[in-house]
């Protein structure tokens, strides 16, 4: 399951031409965005690559919010739909409700020139989902993405260290 997802995430951002980059470049990463006005900077990735831990410190250096996903309402909820029988489809409904809900939330904070760095965000419910049913339609989940003026950032490792994050 884990490799199908991060094919799936992996043909995702390349297929978007995203800025793709690997855990350990903090400074360029900074310098980078240091140089921009309002931002809001999406950390992808599978699980265990560290995109907490440089989110927050990103939000923190840029003076910026750190916007973790999916909200508060949302995580209550997600044990409803993460249970077995409930469809793939049913199940990406509900996580793109959320994603919805989240944009709504960051550009009310947008709105006071706050820069965000988001804990995932749509492009993780994309290829979560569409690696567990390849023929899912995600055409407007992919829309509404394009349509957020962002920049991405998909962390990547090995395997080998994913497993033993994921493990400690």
């Amino acid at each position: 399951k884990w490799r199908k997802w991060h094919k799936s995430i992996e043909w995702y951002y390349k297929s978007y031409k995203a800025l793709i980059c690997s855990t350990g470049i903090r400074k360029i990463i900074l310098t980078i965005f240091s140089s921009m006005t309002w931002r809001l900077i999406v950390i992808e990735g599978v699980d265990a690559v560290w995109k907490t831990t440089l989110a927050k410190w990103l939000a923190q250096s840029l003076n910026g919010v750190y916007y973790k996903t999916p909200g508060t309402r949302t995580s209550r909820e997600r044990e409803v739909y993460d249970r077995e029988g409930v469809s793939v489809e049913e199940r990406f409904r509900f996580y793109l409700d959320a994603c919805r809900e989240d944009i709504a939330r960051i550009m009310d904070i947008k709105s006071g020139w706050k820069d965000v760095v988001c804990d995932r965000l749509l492009s993780s419910t994309i290829a979560h989902h569409q690696s567990m049913d390849d023929s899912l339609d995600t055409r407007d989940a992919e829309d509404l993405d394009m349509s957020i003026p962002k920049t991405q950032i998909l962390l990547q490792t090995s395997r080998d260290v994913i497993i033993k994050r994921l493990s400690e």
